[in-house]
């Protein structure tokens, strides 16, 4: 249940049609005061001027705002259209929505709510939400997200007011055109389009005090590079068992997410770590089941992946996969590539991609039912951790007789 203070809120921003008024371009921020008088700030952005998608997004922080910048400048490797890229964004969101995008106990929430209020239960209706890398949109649950959200849609229903009462030429807004990394350009300099690094470009920052509209200027923040897991232990005693064996070979490695998402709160796509040798063998370590990954079962999973087989080098594309294997490739005396270069591992990604969208998942468990009825309990506990793990995960969905099974071999 949604407290009535943000509904009305919601219906307000709605009312205001601000998007109307402000370009995406135009961001500004918002301060959620804290006791040493700083606070964190959140970098808003309002959508719907083209009226696809009207909206209100705050980013927290530098790393929030580093989503941002890769949502407007995806950059060369940009997939149009992949799940992965469309859930990259770190953001609090209040959207203005169709009657098809709610569950109907949220239209029954919604229903009440403009009784009460005494408002028509008509389409569009406000809709919140939290988004957070790789996972689906879901619903807020922290406290200093709605407290964020509430901030910033005070601050925007108030912008719309001023604008219609007294223009927008003594707001200080100016539309900013934000780089994926530290480039951005600001109004002013738009004609001379120089590059400018974030911290000469300013945006307005606003707050509320005692009912008016305050504002003070404060530069973009830099960019965030994210800092992939890296591994907390290294499996020496695997490494020297390793070494025994004769040095050979080249594996493409990389860190991937699954497609499709799994089961959650919120639900995300899985990581996972592909790796493909010179005869193309194609082994799949670690499946994660949060949103981030464990690096130190990742690693681990991999070093047994091998057995005795002791490469010469590894290649890998991602930052996260030279972060994972960088140590153990220094102790393991391997060398370590960073390449674009990776067909092996391309066209195995793109073969499981395909079949993962043509499978029918009534199919897939149907198939995994057959093969565990066919498996001893020593066979089934042979089976890779990962597959494992994702078996256990999903034994709802097989027949209770193979799930007790499934469940048998695990426990024993």
């Amino acid at each position: 249940m949604i407290d009535h203070r943000y509904l009305d809120l919601g219906y307000a921003f709605r009312k205001s049609k601000v998007w109307k008024q402000l370009s995406e371009e135009e961001l500004f921020a918002v301060r959620i005061p804290s006791n040493d008088g700083q606070g964190e700030i959140g970098y808003c952005c309002v959508m719907g001027s083209l009226g696809e998608h009207m909206a209100l997004s705050v980013y927290v922080g530098a790393e929030g705002f580093t989503t941002y910048r890769k949502v407007v400048d995806p950059g060369p490797d940009f997939v149009y259209g992949s799940m992965d890229d469309m859930l990259s964004q770190d953001c609090i969101q209040c959207s203005i929505e169709q009657r098809d995008r709610f569950a109907p106990d949220e239209l029954d929430m919604l229903r009440e709510y403009c009784s009460a209020a005494g408002i028509p239960f008509r389409a569009p209706y406000p809709d919140f939400q939290r988004f957070r890398p790789h996972c689906l949109p879901w619903y807020i649950v922290e406290d200093d997200d709605w407290t964020f959200l509430e901030t910033a849609l005070r601050v925007a229903i108030r912008l719309s007011e001023e604008i219609k009462a007294h223009g927008k030429s003594s707001l200080g807004l100016r539309p900013v055109v934000v780089g994926r990394h530290d480039q951005c350009y600001g109004a002013e300099q738009m004609g001379l389009f120089d590059s400018l690094s974030g911290d000469r470009v300013t945006i307005p920052l606003y707050s509320i005090v005692d009912g008016k509209l305050k504002q003070e200027r404060i530069p973009l923040p830099p960019y965030a590079e994210p800092v992939p897991a890296t591994p907390t232990r290294i499996n020496d005693i695997a490494i020297a068992k390793l070494m025994k064996h004769r040095q050979r070979g080249v594996y493409e490695c990389d860190i991937l997410r699954l497609p499709h998402p799994i089961e959650g709160d919120p639900p995300f796509l899985p990581a996972m770590l592909m790796s493909v040798d010179e005869d193309g063998l194609v082994n799949v370590s670690h499946l994660s089941n949060v949103p981030s990954y464990d690096a130190d079962a990742m690693l681990d999973h991999f070093i047994e992946s091998l057995e005795d087989r002791y490469p010469k080098e590894i290649r890998v594309r991602s930052n996260e996969a030279k972060c994972l294997f960088e140590e153990f490739c220094r102790r393991a005396n391997i060398r370590l590539t960073v390449t674009d270069d990776l067909d092996r591992l391309d066209e195995a990604a793109d073969d499981m991609r395909e079949h993962l969208d043509n499978a029918e998942p009534e199919d897939t468990f149907a198939e995994m039912a057959e093969a565990l009825d066919e498996m001893s309990l020593d066979e089934i506990r042979a089976l890779p951790d990962m597959l494992l793990d994702a078996m256990i995960a999903h034994a709802d969905l097989l027949p209770a007789r193979i799930a007790k099974k499934l469940k048998k071999a695990v426990r024993s």
